[in-house]
């Protein structure tokens, strides 16, 4: 998707911009900026967009997104309590102090991987978030500091991977309009019946010059992304519930069983019955 490019506005008294988002809804806002961005999820759970990348995500995750790269979070229905601790930095400041401090070389490999978006390991996640949370009462020098001790914490992670796939290529081109209004409109009916004969005709195109357009623009086909967003609200449902395996194949989006155990198996890895296995053996266990 061509993304909407935001303009970040710093403040004089910081190289650095924070700040803390709270909302009763994060809304699907597709978008990017020449800013890195570090978001720490507070409060909340839900979907997470970035580059190709569709994943669940809930309180304690924690993500560093590189110039450019598209990304979004949008929270569930049922979540309405969502918080986010928010930090951009610009390229210039990363080069500029890597150039001046020998130091500061330990950001180079990790702020190149980024490009891709990086998530971190639960035990880094759970550091970071002490000190991130410890910023917004922090001031001058030592806000500073404390931002670079986080910053090298995160370095450190030896289990941090990349969340876009290694094909995914970013671009600092505006947003397609079409684009834009096509992803809002399937994130809302989801659960739908969706086809793109009928989005095509929503923005006025063929179905066929719509494919190519969707695909030039997220990287994979439509069928695909909806699959995506239909198999994440799977896992929630088979995690968060004992309803029967139809019954959250239906909820989500899907008309066939079939289908859908072949699509989580391909997607997953695993059936939708051993996924939730996985989940709920241990906590009986416990």
């Amino acid at each position: 998707m061509e993304p909407l490019l935001e303009h970040l506005t710093p403040t004089p008294q910081s190289s650095f911009r924070l700040y803390t988002r709270v909302d009763d809804h994060f809304s699907f806002e597709w978008h990017h900026h020449p800013e890195y961005e570090l978001t720490l999820i507070l409060e909340g759970y839900g979907r997470r967009f970035v580059g190709d990348s569709i994943h669940g995500y809930e309180a304690g995750d924690l993500v560093l997104i590189g110039p450019y790269l598209p990304h979004t979070w949008q929270s569930d229905e049922s979540s309405s309590d969502n918080t986010a601790v928010v930090i951009h930095f610009t390229e210039a400041w990363v080069k500029q102090g890597v150039g001046s401090w020998p130091e500061l070389q330990y950001l180079a490999r990790m702020l190149d991987r980024s490009t891709h978006g990086l998530l971190f390991d639960e035990r880094t996640r759970a550091r970071a978030a002490e000190g991130l949370k410890a910023l917004s009462s922090m001031s001058g020098l030592g806000r500073l500091a404390r931002l670079l001790e986080v910053l090298y914490g995160l370095a450190s992670d030896p289990k941090a991977r990349t969340i876009a796939s290694p094909g995914y290529r970013r671009s600092s081109r505006p947003i397609d309009p079409r684009i834009d209004r096509v992803c809002r409109f399937v994130n809302d009916r989801i659960n739908e019946e969706l086809t793109q004969r009928e989005v095509a005709a929503m923005i006025r195109m063929k179905p066929t010059s719509f494919s190519r357009l969707f695909k030039r623009a997220m990287g994979k086909t439509f069928i695909e992304y909806v699959h995506e967003l239909r198999i994440a609200n799977a896992c929630r449902g088979l995690v968060e519930s004992d309803d029967p395996i139809t019954d959250v194949c239906f909820r989500s989006g899907f008309n066939n069983v079939s289908n859908f155990n072949r699509v989580f198996r391909r997607l997953v890895g695993v059936s939708p019955r051993a996924y939730r296995r996985q989940f709920h053996e241990p906590a009986a266990r416990a």
